[in-house]
C-alpha cells in the first residue's frame, strides 16, 4: 500500500473528526497525499488515548470517514479514498474488528449489504525503541504515548527530554515542552507524585 503513496506530497489538513465528548479519549489528525498516479487520497490518523482497545472502535472510525468525505463534498471534489489508521498504546492486546464487516453477523446471503473497510493499526506499545525514528518531534511524542501507563517511563523520561536539545528553538518549542509536561502529570499512574514534578533541566 505504501509503494502507492508519493510520501513527499503529504499535506496536513486542518480540522478535526471526533466528537467533543470522545476528545479526551481520541484526537486524529488529517493528511492529504498524491498517488503515484497523481490521484489524491487521505491519510487519516486516530490517536487512542484509552488504555484498552474500544471494541467501537471500527464503528466511531466509520463516522469520522463519513465526516471526511463530506468535507470533500461541501469543497465541491470528488470523494477520495481513505486510509484510516489507528495509533494505540495500550496495555491490552488489540482483539478488536480490524475489518468493518466483522461488526455483522446473519445470513450469507445478507453480507453483500453490509459497509466494508480495513484500517491500519499501529500499537506503539509493541514497538521496538530502534522503530521510532524520524525528526526529535515525533520521536518525543511516540516514545512519551509508549510508555506514559508503564513503570518503565521513569526509566526512559531521561532519553525522552534529552531528545529536546535536537530541537529547532521556535516559538512553540516550549508550548510543546510545557505540553509534554502536563500529559506526564495528568496521564501517567505508574509515577509517583514526586516523579511527577521532578524538574528536568535538558
Amino acid at each position: 500500500m505504501v509503494d502507492t503513496l508519493n510520501l513527499d506530497t503529504l499535506t496536513l489538513r486542518s480540522g478535526s473528526f471526533i466528537d467533543a465528548d470522545l476528545q479526551e479519549q481520541f484526537a486524529d489528525l488529517l493528511y492529504q497525499v498524491e498517488l503515484n498516479d497523481n490521484s489524491l487520497a487521505h491519510l487519516y490518523l486516530v490517536l487512542e488515548h484509552k488504555s484498552y482497545a474500544d471494541p467501537l472502535t471500527p464503528f466511531q472510525l466509520l463516522r469520522y470517514m463519513v465526516r471526511i468525505w463530506e468535507r470533500d463534498m461541501h469543497e465541491g471534489t470528488s470523494l477520495h479514498p481513505i486510509i484510516p489508521t489507528v495509533v494505540y498504546h495500550g496495555r491490552e492486546q488489540w482483539r478488536v474488528a480490524r475489518d468493518f464487516r466483522e461488526m455483522f453477523s446473519g445470513p450469507e446471503a445478507l453480507q453483500v449489504y453490509w459497509p466494508q473497510f480495513r484500517y491500519e493499526l499501529q500499537d506503539l506499545a509493541r514497538l521496538s525503541d530502534e522503530a521510532v525514528i524520524g525528526n526529535a518531534n515525533l520521536q518525543i511524542g511516540m516514545l512519551l504515548v509508549k510508555y506514559i501507563f508503564y513503570p518503565e517511563l521513569e526509566d526512559h523520561l531521561s532519553d525522552i527530554f534529552f531528545l529536546f536539545r535536537d530541537l529547532t528553538e521556535t516559538q512553540t518549542t516550549p508550548e510543546y515542552f510545557r505540553t509534554v509536561l502536563y500529559y506526564i502529570g495528568h496521564a501517567s499512574k505508574p509515577l509517583t507524585v514526586e516523579d511527577r514534578t521532578i524538574v528536568v533541566n535538558p
